[in-house]
């Protein structure tokens, strides 16, 4: 009996052990799977982040190798933008600091929480070309700044900027406030403008630079093709730009019935002084591809001048159903041409005829009324 018992203690024994283990073994096993996907999950984390930096890096090493006209460098406003996103500027240098001072300033004036990408791009973008000339000169809050034309650092102070200037500010404030936002440049170096993806996932491009001034949204979120008509670039080393949703020529185009109502809408623009629209007229049996190019031709011939140019262009998204005209007006008289007179020269012409003598005036036959006219049956005998 006690043998029997001692028998039965035993195996109770064993299965207390064995069931200890087996529930140990059981915990070891959740808590080294859970171990397992915290590791993963910190490896995943870190993947991204060293990807990040390297796509970063890579990045910047481009754009050290890219450099505009001769002189001016496209450089990387990541780590502003970063800081701005993060709130944290202890990695900046002293005058990336200054940069996101004045650069959060502009977001703060013009950008609101319940905006949408479209809103905060196009805030961006009518603030960039309002507010940043093309030429050199004027006030800076920072006496380091001055002439520097090229990065956000001297754009946003002196509020001026070469084509660089405009494209790495537009980027920089675009990925401020959580856009993502790339450069791109011309196949010949001398131009640079940008590419933004907004929230229907498609790129568009926006040069800022040729829309300061007085040609607001003539290159605002261009596809491809709209793009190819003024700029030029390789192509597979950018994202395509697509987008249809936010294309400004799709957004804004004014319909209208008939070749008649094509003109008056011409006019409204022109006395409007609006720089840029775009029209779209039917194809019909009264209405044909022919008289809406004469219609464009005729603009052109009357409103450019030795004051303006101003041109109807018939686009290639044009369809057999509808077609597109693009109105472009730009107006020299405008143009700021100096605080000078031909008077405030007159005393250098003094010295160089006695230095050099008169001349033989060469120019004299050129500016003859013969010479105009002749030129003018040239250019303009096809209308």
């Amino acid at each position: 009996m006690k043998e029997n018992v001692k028998k039965v203690m035993k195996v109770l024994m064993v299965l207390l052990i064995l069931g200890t283990t087996t529930v140990g073994m059981v915990f070891s096993i959740i808590s080294f799977n859970k171990i397992n996907d915290v590791e993963k999950q910190n490896v995943e984390i870190a993947n991204k982040v060293q990807l990040k930096e390297e796509e970063d890096e890579a990045e910047e090493e481009k754009n050290e190798e890219i450099i505009i006209g001769d002189v001016y460098k496209i450089i990387s406003t990541e780590a502003i933008s970063d800081a701005y996103i993060s709130g944290d500027d202890s990695k900046l240098s002293e005058e990336d600091k200054v940069t996101l001072e004045v650069a959060s300033k502009v977001i703060e004036e013009i950008i609101e929480e319940d905006m949408t990408d479209y809103e905060k791009e196009e805030a961006i973008y009518v603030w960039i070309c309002e507010n940043i000339e093309n030429d050199t000169g004027g006030t800076v809050a920072v006496p380091s700044a001055r002439g520097i034309y090229d990065r956000p650092y001297g754009v946003l102070q002196n509020k001026q900027a070469v084509c660089v200037g405009y494209a790495t500010t537009f980027k920089l404030l675009t990925n401020m406030v959580g856009l993502d936002c790339l450069v791109m440049h011309d196949i010949a170096l001398s131009h640079s403008w940008n590419l933004i993806q907004l929230d229907d996932g498609c790129w568009y491009m926006v040069d800022c630079y040729m829309d300061a001034g007085d040609m607001l949204y003539a290159n605002f979120n261009m596809n491809d093709e709209m793009a190819s008509y003024g700029h030029d670039w390789a192509v597979g080393e950018y994202p395509v730009a697509n987008g249809v949703k936010y294309n400004y020529l799709e957004m804004s185009k004014i319909k209208v019935a008939d070749v008649e109502e094509m003109i008056e809408q011409v006019a409204k623009f022109y006395e409007d002084e609006k720089s840029f629209g775009v029209i779209e007229v039917p194809i019909k049996e009264d209405i044909t591809y022919e008289q809406i190019q004469y219609v464009a031709d005729g603009v052109t011939y009357r409103l450019t001048n030795e004051f303006s140019d101003a041109y109807l262009q018939v686009l290639e998204g044009s369809s057999e159903e509808v077609v597109l005209v693009a109105y472009c007006y730009y107006n020299y008289e405008d143009m700021d041409d100096g605080d000078y007179s031909d008077e405030d020269f007159v005393w250098i012409d003094e010295i160089l005829d006695d230095t050099f003598g008169e001349g033989e005036n060469w120019e004299d036959e050129y500016y003859e009324e013969e010479y105009y006219e002749d030129i003018e049956v040239e250019i303009y005998k096809e209308y």
